[in-house]
């Protein structure tokens, strides 16, 4: 990536991932120092893709398969940082909750719920909208976590979750 501080990160991440027998990938189609210097501070990149890559890994490490993918880039005119797994998806719980309380889908397996909290707080901040993708049906993948730094300031939600819609009401600021 050219910044220090993440690739000790990834390297760390790479490290843990390796631990659990999960491959774990990095595509990069945009710069990441262009996103530090003019997006996003570098703690908050960090911070953020910190959180989003363990959230995958405890997800992910119980699955048959094991794989992640970081993608940080350019998606039209926005950067865009995507964490493709294998793990399971969220529960309905845990999505109603995003963002507005600590929840989590994986409480026996280290997850608190702290890490997506500290991801919204940082996504606010910049006006950016996270995306939860869990339709994805390939052999690799189940589902996408994006951080996107369009300053729409969204919660977005792809799902093929027929009961889902009339859970909406709870939910003002998700979009389908």
């Amino acid at each position: 990536t050219d910044v220090l501080s993440v690739d000790s990160l990834m390297a760390y991440m790479l490290q843990r991932a390796r631990a659990e027998k999960i491959e774990l990938d990095l595509s990069l189609s945009g710069s990441v120092k262009y996103l530090i210097d003019a997006i996003v501070a570098e703690s908050d990149l960090n911070t953020l893709l910190a959180d989003l890559i363990d959230n995958a890994i405890i997800a992910s490490k119980r699955c048959e398969k094991r794989n992640i993918l970081v993608s940080v880039g350019i998606c039209g005119d926005y950067y865009r940082i995507d964490v493709f797994d294998s793990g399971e998806p969220f529960t309905d719980e845990t999505i109603l909750n995003l963002g507005l309380k600590r929840t989590t889908t994986h409480p026996d397996d280290g997850g608190s719920g702290i890490g997506l909290m500290t991801a919204f707080q940082i996504l606010r901040k910049y006006g950016a909208s996270f995306e939860i993708d869990d339709s994805i049906c390939n052999s690799l993948y189940t589902k996408r976590v994006s951080a996107c730094f369009d300053t729409l300031g969204q919660f977005r939600l792809k799902t093929n979750r027929p009961h889902f819609s009339h859970l909406l009401s709870e939910r003002d600021d998700l979009r389908l």
